[in-house]
């Protein structure tokens, strides 16, 4: 899946993904399935 995303946003994701020592895939991947999570639990 290829997903278009502000330059800004980009950046800052690579920079968290550095940070924790992640690819960024993997971060994308986590946060997504941590948003959903709190969403099925608000629902």
């Amino acid at each position: 899946m290829m997903q278009r995303l502000p330059r800004s946003l980009h950046a800052s994701l690579v920079a968290r993904a550095r940070a924790e020592g992640t690819s960024l895939n993997t971060l994308v991947t986590m946060l997504l399935a941590e948003g959903l999570g709190r969403r099925e639990h608000h629902v």
